[in-house]
């Protein structure tokens, strides 16, 4: 495989099939067959041909006539096998000796042996030399390099994983700053670090790549905005003692960001996000509105508007604007706004709509935890489907001894009434405190 190190075609199966039967992958079938095609054209020679085309009609089975207006599928789903990669090599991967990566620019796989690419005296990397230089080589700091290493000029001018009008984009703050398109393309990979959000080792990871981008380009926005979104979740779920600073080191980043770009939907959605932190819901639904006008299809921009209506009790508004999302961008359903539609569809009193939302959601890909699991088995035990909440429950009971979902929502909800009604289901369903 290209820029990899040489190897036998059964050694490759065996480290595709590993990822394939992850926990990570395992319950995705759309995203394992196109990894898993990506990989098998690749080892039979083939993998300077790999286009979005070829995917969409080999592994997708669109026509030649409907390919160019689908093209747009196959590169979200690019963009969503590499989040699952990161995931896995975070997490369950973290020993694998070889890693399959699909780096940004091209729909050719490599396989990598960790540690097989020692830096050399005379070609020292600048980048990572500047970063020894700031301090930021702590945790996470290989995965951060990793996703620096691989932006360049020729990412710039022919991304495959970009839209016409985004590699445009790209090109031209390539020609004006070549650091500024750097810092570009690592806020984007580190914006999709952030959920799970109750999982404390990647919005650690987020934070630390957040800082890397503001060192690079401290006059880029979206280093203080993706940093203000993750400092204000990292606050939600601080002990309490911690929150207070978190929040307010999260609401000076979010007024630079809008210093720096008060038009852009991520400096808006980043001020909400620190507003909805702060417990102030009238802010927070007034400039996530103002973002979402901004950029109406951003699924990123999305999650959040739908976690802030959410928690604000406007379930009719998540519903009404996930389906919406749904529908314009049918393969971003692995994003955590269809986790909310299942959880406003839950508090709206329709059980088996809110079971088939996040059944559903599991199978695109969205991010699972608890929360997933404690809605599902409140939903089922609402239904009366007594052993499959049963079943739930168990697995919460022996996966998350310790997560108080429903004393976590009570906190996030506007209305703490739905937290309650949450635990009260959940309880219905076996689960023990």
């Amino acid at each position: 495989m290209n820029d990899s190190v040489a190897m036998d075609r059964s050694k490759a199966g065996a480290v595709l099939e590993r990822v394939l039967s992850s926990d990570t992958f395992a319950a995705n079938t759309r995203l394992q067959s196109f990894l898993k095609y990506v990989v098998s054209e690749d080892l039979e020679g083939r993998g300077d041909a790999i286009r979005a085309k070829t995917i969409g009609m080999d592994v997708y089975g669109y026509s030649a006539d409907e390919i160019d207006t689908r093209e747009s599928v196959v590169r979200v789903d690019a963009g969503r096998v590499r989040r699952k990669l990161e995931a896995y090599y975070a997490e369950e991967g973290a020993d694998d000796p070889v890693r399959i990566e699909l780096p940004k620019g091209t729909y050719r796989p490599r396989l990598v042996v960790q540690g097989s690419e020692p830096e050399t005296e005379d070609a020292p990397d600048p980048r990572r030399t500047y970063f020894w230089a700031v301090g930021l080589w702590v945790l996470g700091a290989i995965i951060i390099v990793a996703l620096i290493a691989r932006v360049g000029v020729q990412n710039a001018a022919n991304d495959a994983d970009l839209s016409e009008r985004e590699s445009t984009i790209r090109t031209a703050i390539f020609e004006a700053s070549p650091v500024r398109l750097e810092a570009v393309n690592l806020a984007h990979d580190a914006r999709d670090l952030m959920f799970p959000a109750v999982n404390p080792a990647r919005l650690d990871l987020s934070e630390r790549a957040f800082d890397a981008v503001v060192a690079l380009d401290p006059q880029y926005y979206a280093g203080y905005a993706g940093r203000a979104q993750t400092l204000a979740m990292q606050g939600m779920f601080a002990p309490a003692e911690a929150r207070p600073e978190l929040i307010a080191r999260a609401n000076r980043d979010a007024e630079r960001a809008l210093e720096l770009a008060p038009g852009e939907a991520w400096a808006q959605s980043a001020l909400a996000w620190v507003r909805f932190a702060q417990r102030n819901f009238e802010d927070a639904v007034a400039a996530s509105g103002r973002a979402v006008t901004i950029a109406p299809d951003d699924p990123h921009i999305m999650e959040f508007d739908a976690l802030i209506s959410l928690y604000a009790g406007d379930f009719a508004r998540v519903i009404a604007e996930g389906e919406r999302l749904i529908a314009v961008l049918p393969d971003a359903s692995g994003f955590v706004f269809r986790n909310a539609v299942g959880s406003a569809r839950f508090h709206m009193g329709d059980f088996e709509g809110s079971v088939r939302e996040f059944e559903d959601a599991i199978a695109a890909g969205a991010p699972v935890g608890a929360v997933s699991v404690a809605y599902l088995m409140a939903g089922f035990a609402q239904l009366g489907e007594a052993q499959r909440a049963g079943e739930l429950a168990s697995r919460y009971n022996e996966n998350w001894p310790d997560a108080r979902v429903d004393l976590l929502f009570s906190s996030l909800f506007k209305d703490a009434r739905y937290g309650q009604d949450l635990g009260d289901a959940m309880r219905l369903a076996g689960w023990t405190e």
